[in-house]
């Protein structure tokens, strides 16, 4: 029963991709990739089936296969026993974000201009107030946290991380000593289907939070894939520790992400675009404490 509604599902799913891809083609949305030998489809994020696909990210590294949340936690692999996260030196954390104007679900409160399907260049309203708020929570809790809000999404959204890697090498040249890189994203759903997708923790709504590690198996210069994947791991313990589904599964990936930067980057995905940013908000203060909890100050 399982293995046949998995393959209906998957069939759906691949005729979803399809839909999406031909119609980017009729819109001209096809974009050339890092590499000049690749060919990358975007999903159309206004498309009725958009909420089938992986978020702009995902597909910019054309990784469809994984992106399939009918079916609960994948067993993934297992960090190491007794693994040790600290930070130390002039700056201990880098908070920045590859797709800044990403925003959340408008809910009367929080109403915005957007500037595209669930996205906004006002800063009070998207990603960048979500890492404002982790970056005081941190700060509160004795870390040294930079935040930048550089938009990272011109001239062309598929190119972003090219220009948030430099970002991250700026700060790597000026603070070398920095150990922590967490881009802060909020990922994509359906937004009529998924309003409720939350965990209720002293009786507020709080987003569910996901962490990507990338593999990098196209890249010479491959991340520390073992260090950042305990890391995610640990985080995502210690946060299901105040609600089992308060997670997602950590998504492996065989892009990048630019954690190749460090032994220490997290992609965090404060929940999606069916959640408030109210919900996103509130979601932080449990991330900051999972972070105090795990990585130690050592200075």
């Amino acid at each position: 029963m399982r293995q046949s509604k998995m393959r209906i599902m998957t069939l759906i799913f691949c005729l979803a991709t399809l839909i999406c891809m031909l119609q980017n083609q009729m819109d001209g949305r096809a974009d050339s990739a890092e590499e000049a030998s690749v060919f990358r489809l975007y999903p159309k994020e206004t498309s009725a089936f958009a909420w089938l696909l992986p978020s702009v990210e995902e597909a910019a590294e054309k990784e469809y296969e994984c992106f399939l949340p009918f079916f609960g936690k994948e067993e993934g692999e297992q960090a190491e026993e007794g693994s040790e996260f600290s930070v130390s030196g002039e700056v201990h954390i880098l908070i920045y974000h590859t797709h800044t104007t990403e925003a959340y679900r408008m809910d009367g409160t929080d109403v915005y201009e957007e500037s595209g399907f669930s996205r906004t260049k006002n800063n009070e309203q998207n990603i960048v107030r979500v890492g404002e708020e982790l970056k005081k929570l941190l700060e509160e809790k004795g870390f040294r946290v930079i935040h930048d809000t550089t938009d990272h999404e011109p001239p062309k959204l598929a190119t972003a991380y090219e220009r948030s890697e430099q970002t991250m090498r700026y700060y790597q040249e000026k603070y070398p000593d920095m150990d922590l890189y967490i881009d802060l994203h909020r990922d994509a759903a359906d937004v009529e289907k998924s309003k409720d997708d939350v965990v209720i923790l002293e009786g507020k709504r709080c987003a569910r939070i996901m962490f990507v590690v990338g593999k990098g198996t196209k890249y010479e210069d491959k991340p520390d894939f073992d260090a950042n994947y305990a890391l995610a791991e640990r985080l995502t313990q210690q946060l299901d520790t105040y609600d089992a589904r308060f997670t997602r599964d950590i998504r492996i990936k065989d892009g990048r992400y630019n954690q190749h930067i460090s032994n220490m980057c997290l992609l965090i995905e404060v929940g999606h675009n069916a959640n408030t940013l109210q919900d996103a908000l509130n979601s932080t203060y449990y991330l900051a404490e999972a972070i105090a909890d795990t990585v130690r100050i050592v200075d």
